[in-house]
């Protein structure tokens, strides 16, 4: 008997340790299950934070773009204002030129109408003793 009761007692540890095991293993799966949650938390921000980078490298790209647009803005800006300013220097000596040709234009005027009055005066002169010239004779 006391065989049997040895056998029972090993029976009952048995069945006491198969009732741990799977209270164990229930446990065990429970926390595997809730791991795998959180793991497919973890991928979905990993997800969306690859999104996010994704997109601040396209926003990077498009900044770089409208900077380089923005500098090829004032360098065209900048080359324009230099070709402003050439043009007005530019101008300034042309209406110098014009007035200083305006104020030879007037000097030869007067000159033209000075030697005009002295041929018609001499032309006078010389009609005048033409005449008497012929008039002599």
């Amino acid at each position: 008997k006391s065989r049997e009761e040895q056998l029972l007692a090993s029976l009952a540890e048995e069945s006491q340790l198969r009732a741990q095991t799977a209270g164990e293993l229930k446990r065990s799966t429970d926390l595997l299950r809730k791991e795998e949650e959180k793991c497919g938390k973890l991928e979905r921000r990993l997800e969306a934070t690859t999104q996010m980078v994704a997109q601040l490298s396209d926003t990077r790209l498009e900044l770089r773009d409208t900077r380089n647009n923005l500098n090829n803005t004032e360098q065209a800006r900048m080359t324009m204002y230099a070709a402003v300013e050439r043009l007005t220097d530019e101008n300034e000596a042309l209406k110098k030129e014009l007035g200083l040709l305006k104020a030879r234009a007037s000097e030869l005027d007067t000159a033209l109408a000075e030697t005009s009055a002295a041929l018609k005066s001499a032309l006078e002169e010389g009609a005048a003793a033409a005449t008497a010239a012929a008039a002599a004779m």
